[in-house]
């Protein structure tokens, strides 16, 4: 589903299920089934009771209050930078964004690389990916329970406290915390990465935000437009009855995708869609998923996104790629389209 409008009708349309899609039987031809224990398989009222903790704790509020933290790490990770040429994916962007989600969760720093090499086979598109899935999933639920082992780490007045005593059972609560820190950190750390990647490609770009700074807010979302850190679609949607949509006759049981990367380019939304314009005023992307799965960090991830984009273009105006563009890759077969590396020069 490409079209903007569409789009955003099936992910606010409760005739379209996240859980039907997700159901075992219905998922019993596919590579890699979809999970129906993640709050991205549920519909209300699970999905509203499971959502609603972290709705109160992940508010603008509490994104802004970390800004502060947030500009110090950026501005310590490129003190550490060394000499030109360097990965910056490994030396700022996965580094920046863990820290980001693991004190808006209140938890002590963890190893960000392990977190990511975990997720790969948990968040699988294809069987060859998917491979070791469920030692994978073992592994990083054991990370994620040792973080919690010991209150004294948190602290009792941290969000993830908070999430635990809001989930009577606390093996939901441990869930949400995984499924936060990897979403938080992976999903983010994609988005930065791809967006600098995009920035460097049209240098003309670049140099206007270096030059404009106060451009930084309408980069960030022309970035999620243009390049939404989804390889694909977004969790699929099941009709659960024959649906009419803008003409287009849906039947029940007929999964539906929607494709930010299509609809954010929606001619008739997006003037020169294909163009990057990081002065585009009006930018009605759909990359967060409008509707009752709305991403709960949207307003952390956007905080993050500006605070590193603005230190980048701060401290190291000159930074270019260090290879041709074709020569940066993305790893195949995953939901999100994490790079191998970023090489830059400055």
């Amino acid at each position: 589903m490409g079209d903007h409008a569409a789009a955003r009708a099936v992910l606010a349309d409760l005739r379209f299920s996240s859980a039907a899609a997700a159901d075992p039987w219905v998922n019993r031809g596919r590579d890699v089934p979809l999970n129906p224990r993640s709050i991205l398989g549920m519909d209300p009222p699970e999905h509203t009771r499971m959502r609603k903790p972290s709705l109160k704790l992940f508010t603008p509020a509490h994104a802004e209050r970390l800004r502060g933290l947030l500009e110090r790490t950026a501005e310590d990770l490129l003190d550490g930078l060394g000499d030109p040429p360097a990965d910056l994916l490994e030396t700022f962007v996965a580094p920046f964004t863990s820290a980001g989600i693991t004190a808006a969760l209140g938890l002590p720093p963890v190893d960000h690389a392990l977190v990511r090499e975990l997720s790969r086979p948990v968040l699988a598109l294809t069987a060859e990916q998917a491979a070791g899935a469920g030692e994978a999933a073992a592994r990083y639920a054991e990370f994620v329970h040792g973080l919690l082992r010991d209150p004294a780490a948190w602290g009792g007045d941290s969000a993830v406290a908070e999430l635990m005593a809001a989930h009577d059972d606390p093996g939901e609560a441990v869930r949400m915390t995984a499924f936060m820190l990897v979403s938080g950190h992976v999903s983010t750390s994609v988005q930065l990465s791809n967006g600098v990647l995009e920035l460097l490609a049209h240098p003309d770009q670049w140099r206007r935000l270096v030059a404009e700074p106060a451009l930084v807010d309408r980069a960030v979302e022309e970035l999620l437009r243009f390049t939404p850190p989804e390889a694909h679609a977004l969790h699929p949607r099941m009709a659960v009855e024959d649906v009419d949509l803008a003409g287009l006759p849906i039947s029940a049981g007929d999964l539906v995708f929607v494709c930010p990367r299509q609809a954010n380019r929606d001619p008739a939304v997006f003037p020169d869609p294909d163009r990057l314009d990081i002065t585009r005023e009006s930018c009605p992307h759909v990359t967060f998923g409008p509707g009752r799965h709305y991403c709960v960090g949207v307003h952390l991830a956007r905080v993050e996104l500006r605070v590193a984009l603005a230190v980048l273009a701060r401290r190291l105006p000159g930074l270019r790629l260090a290879v041709p563009r074709s020569e940066v890759r993305h790893r195949e077969g995953l939901q999100f389209r994490e790079l191998f590396t970023l090489p830059v020069r400055w």
